[in-house]
């Protein structure tokens, strides 16, 4: 993209303004009018719901997505943002293992050549 991680950074903050009054959030996203009507006339409506609780402190910031009825289920996002085009080796300091597993895809979101909406998940 055009701008420098400096600019990036004042642009993010200035988006996210209203958000920034606190250094965390917390949501919740109530599922159950997406899910399919096969599971919602089994499941309880506690299993359906979502927690999000989120930390920005740019240029480190954290989501982690978790399900008050299944206690262990759970996913945390780590996001670093740097000025060197995605490139860095290892800034999240992976172990050796982790890195021979993880995979890595570079997405130009300045690019109208790909559509990235159109995507599905796990076969990107």
């Amino acid at each position: 993209m055009p701008l420098s991680l400096e600019e990036y950074q004042v642009a993010q903050m200035y988006m996210v303004m209203k958000m920034q009054q606190q250094s965390t959030t917390n949501s919740f996203y109530h599922l159950q009018s997406k899910a399919p009507s096969w599971l919602t006339t089994f499941a309880p409506a506690d299993a359906l719901v979502m927690q999000e609780e989120a930390w920005n402190a740019c240029p480190k910031c954290r989501s982690v997505l978790q399900s008050p009825y299944f206690s262990k289920l759970f996913m945390s996002i780590d996001t670093i943002h740097k000025a060197d085009n995605g490139y860095s080796e290892n800034v999240h300091g992976l172990s050796e293992d982790q890195l021979a597993v993880r995979q890595v895809e570079v997405i130009d979101i300045a690019s109208s050549a790909t559509d990235y909406w159109s995507y599905i998940v796990g076969q990107c």
